[in-house]
């Protein structure tokens, strides 16, 4: 694959330790992945894991008893969060955010928050929870990855916080306070450090309708209060259940899961991946796609950041191409695609758009999306995507796109449905994974984790016993690879970080980082790109011009020809040579009966010297003769399709006896 002379040295020395690839690759192949990274997740108690330890399945079975049966555990919130913690922290917000918007907290709390009970009250309060009114100050606030490589970590339960003694509520307020007002960080190193409240985005009501007018008002100081409440709470269940072994498992837990993440994921892109022409990101923090244009990764390929990334969020969607197939780094030009698109809850990074030309000129458009938690985003952003590539003269650029669509196995109402989504893409002119027929499996999950009780969604949270079953079971697919100007080859998914996929294993794991499977694809280009002429009464049509496999342009006499129905034959041969449903399986082509067809490419290497090997839109190698011959019986003509169905005649001309020289150059030609 890829431009004479060979992929740089970086490229060169990750595919050589990268796993074998387990279809052989047609030439001109493009070798893809999307993966979610999941750089958010830096809870080591977020998920089920499978861990054979008295400890850890001790203290997982109490907290879930005390949140499912707290009894007279579940005491009022003013009692664990109490009224002068709640003072101190009024006065300080009065400082930082606007008088009247603070004024409308102090009044929830003291009209709500404080006579709500624990448990019932506060942590599995479904309408809390779609707030995101205690999750989201978490997510921007739980691990900050810094410009210089550190990590600041919020003095809480569920991260790896390792600077003070949590086992009082006095210790972890002091720590608390003095972490979100006092310490600064910097997520850049083009800008100045900050406070931490600072990195706190207000919660729109567009992308979370549980909201109130007032409550998004107010979201930035309600998320202080909420956040803090959260805390407390949890640091009060964990000293109440079990005081003397929370602390060192929770040590043992990030040592195994969090601290060596981002030197995993990057150690399965480099070598797992390494042969991949294309990577699509989603979930990147900003300092993980700085990290990686230092190392090697950056060496072997252009990284396209959002040009509104969001450095706050640490949830922004990246594309890397390889500069062996796209070293025009010039030629890469970001689009922004949602300029049109007002009322879609996308958030800055959540899509990266760009164009760049491959190493043969070839125009493309790529695209990462990470869509939001019901997939609602997802439709209304793909149809977004297409139309402004119509309107703005790239709708014949190939397209590859690389999404966590957030799509599900089964339609529930305010959730977008895997198999919808497939039949809306392929009406769209699209194809995905699995091929271009509106109907998928459903069952080739891309998710499949479970949420304990020790994280800030407790409306997701799972017993132990019912994690296969429940419906907050995340085991759903949810990551899409949609493209347009290729046809697929094979498709594989991966939990292991060896591009292996295990069924019923639970993830993330000790080994692999994320709790979204790589999704990987081969595409093959679409061979003939030429139309059979129009007219059928016109014998001195125009020449068609195709490439072979090998890239290389042939001119093809135009014939009399007869059209078929394109829709229908397109369909027909599409949906036979659609991936299957195991994975790392290849798309088998349909044999035509054409005597002189070659029914394999080595047999078609095979061929006489003089000829051409092409390959026609069913992915069937077919020998082109190179010149004619003396008048002998006319050769049967050869029948090949185009990207639309359509076939093309290709007559075969009289045989003669090329010169020596002129099938030398055939020959040179065709092997490339």
């Amino acid at each position: 694959r890829g431009p004479p002379g060979g992929p740089p040295a970086a490229l060169a020395s990750l595919a050589a330790t990268a796993a074998p690839v387990a279809v052989a690759e047609p030439a001109g192949a493009l070798v893809v992945a999307t993966w979610n990274v999941a750089a958010i997740n830096n809870n080591p108690f977020e998920y089920w894991i499978t861990r054979d330890d008295g400890a850890y399945n001790s203290l997982m079975a109490d907290v879930q008893a005390f949140v499912d049966a707290p009894g007279d555990r579940d005491v009022a919130v003013a009692e664990v969060f109490t009224d002068d913690m709640f003072a101190e922290l009024e006065q300080i917000l009065r400082v930082v955010f606007e008088a009247t918007h603070v004024e409308a907290v102090a009044s929830i709390w003291k009209d709500d928050l404080r006579k709500r009970t624990i448990v019932d009250g506060f942590l599995k309060d479904e309408t809390l929870g779609k707030k995101r009114l205690a999750s989201m100050p978490d997510r921007v606030t739980n691990t900050i990855l810094q410009a210089d490589g550190s990590a600041a970590m919020r003095p809480a339960v569920i991260n790896c916080y390792p600077n003070a003694d949590l086992g009082s509520a006095a210790s972890w307020w002091k720590a608390w306070k003095s972490f979100m007002f006092t310490t600064k960080v910097a997520k850049n190193a083009d800008e100045p450090a900050k406070p931490v409240y600072q990195l706190l985005l207000p919660i729109k009501r567009s992308k979370y309708p549980a909201l109130t007018e007032a409550e998004e008002a107010a979201s930035l100081p309600l998320q202080m209060v909420a956040g803090a409440v959260f805390d407390a709470i949890l640091v009060h269940m964990m000293n109440s259940v079990a005081p003397e072994t929370w602390q060192p498992l929770r040590q043992e837990l990030c040592s195994a899961l969090n601290a060596g993440k981002g030197a995993r994921t990057s150690e399965i892109l480099e070598k797992t991946y390494a042969d991949a022409d294309v990577l699509f990101l989603q979930e990147t923090a900003s300092a993980f796609a700085a990290s990686i244009k230092k190392g090697a990764l950056g060496e072997a390929y252009h990284v396209v950041a959002p040009a509104a990334a969001d450095p706050k969020r640490d949830q922004n969607s990246l594309v890397l191409l390889s500069k062996a197939r796209f070293p025009d780094a010039s030629s890469i030009k970001h689009i922004d695609a949602l300029k049109d698109l007002e009322d879609a809850p996308v958030a800055p990074g959540d899509l990266v758009v760009a164009s760049a030309n491959d190493a043969a000129g070839a125009p493309h458009v790529f695209a990462s999306f990470h869509g939001d938690t019901n997939g609602l985003a997802t439709l209304p952003v793909t149809d977004a995507l297409l139309a402004h590539l119509a309107a703005h003269g790239l709708g014949d650029h190939k397209l590859v796109f690389g999404l966590d669509a957030n799509t599900y196995a089964v339609p529930r109402d305010g959730y977008q449905a895997a198999a919808p989504y497939q039949a809306h893409i392929v009406e769209k002119g699209l194809a995905s994974q699995y091929g271009d027929a509106p109907d998928i499996d459903v069952k080739r999950f891309s998710t499949f984790n479970a949420r304990t009780y020790l994280q800030p969604q407790l409306n997701k949270a799972v017993a132990f016993a019912d994690r296969y079953t429940d419906v907050n079971v995340d085991r759903n697919p949810k990551d899409f690879v949609l493209f347009r100007g290729y046809e697929l080859v094979s498709t594989t998914r991966d939990n292991t970080g060896e591009k292996n996929y295990v069924d019923d294993m639970m993830f993330p794991t000790l080994a692999f980082p994320s709790d979204h499977a790589v999704t990987a694809v081969v595409l093959a280009p679409v061979a003939a790109e030429a139309v059979a002429a129009d007219a059928a009464d016109e014998p001195d049509a125009p020449a068609a011009e195709i490439r072979d496999d090998f890239g290389n342009l042939i001119s093809i006499p135009s014939k009399k020809t007869k059209k078929s129905s394109s829709k229908k034959a397109s369909s027909k041969s599409s949906t036979e040579r659609r991936a299957s449903e195991a994975d790392a399986t290849t798309a088998a082509p349909e044999k035509a009966s054409a005597p002189e067809e070659a029914s394999t490419p080595e047999e078609a290497s095979a061929a006489p010297a003089a000829a051409h090997t092409i390959f026609d839109g069913e992915g069937n190698a077919i020998v082109v003769p190179a010149a004619s011959e003396p008048e002998e019986e006319e050769a049967a003509p050869h029948v090949i399709h185009d990207s639309e169905g359509n076939e093309i005649v290709v007559p075969a001309a009289k045989k003669k006896k090329s010169s020596k020289k002129k099938s030398s150059k055939t020959k040179a030609a065709a092997t490339y």
